[in-house]
């Protein structure tokens, strides 16, 4: 098992990165501890937030800013009618009112930096940290996905001056 392939200019392919995450899910048991979150199933018995996470995910790997990736999320939510929570367990059909953009607004920042930032990313670790460690790496790997979350871009050259304290992803993340 590998990470999918990742072309800087056209990203990943959004199927393979799907099915990835599913055999993640099945590795590390996030039905059983990440039903909220990750491993949540809908009524059908599929991982439709994964689905969204996955969006999200491959959208900041690219190096999208915040506000492209709100815009899309609200674009979304527009075109397919989809429900915002406006309280706990309630729910209404998305009508473009600044409340309800809020709302989405809200829930795209949770996930990318509760889901991707941190539950995703530490997944993500624990998988490179293995791979690494079967196929006898030291240091660095090709196509890391920790590292490209970790620095919100998949460019080697941003990840190393990142690295090196040269400038952060916040220069680029409104753009």
């Amino acid at each position: 098992m590998c990470y999918p392939a990742f072309n800087e200019e056209t990203g990943a392919d959004y199927n393979e990165t799907l099915a990835f995450m599913e055999r993640l899910c099945g590795i590390f048991k996030w039905d059983i501890y990440e039903k909220s979150t990750i491993g949540k199933k809908n009524k059908d018995g599929y991982h439709g937030q994964l689905r969204w996470y996955v969006v999200i995910l491959l959208q900041w790997m690219k190096g999208y800013g915040l506000s492209n990736i709100v815009s899309k999320a609200i674009e979304n939510k527009e075109e397919y009618h989809g429900l915002v929570q406006v309280r706990f367990h309630e729910w209404e059909p998305y009508n473009g009112t600044k409340p309800h953009k809020n709302f989405v607004i809200a829930d795209t920042l949770e996930a990318i930096e509760e889901i991707v930032l941190f539950r995703i990313s530490n997944y993500f670790l624990k998988f490179s940290e293995e791979y690494k460690k079967q196929h006898g790496i030291s240091g660095h790997m090709d196509n890391d996905w920790y590292e490209y979350v970790e620095y919100g871009i998949t460019n080697k050259r941003r990840i190393i001056l990142q690295s090196s304290g040269f400038f952060s992803r916040s220069i680029y993340l409104y753009s």
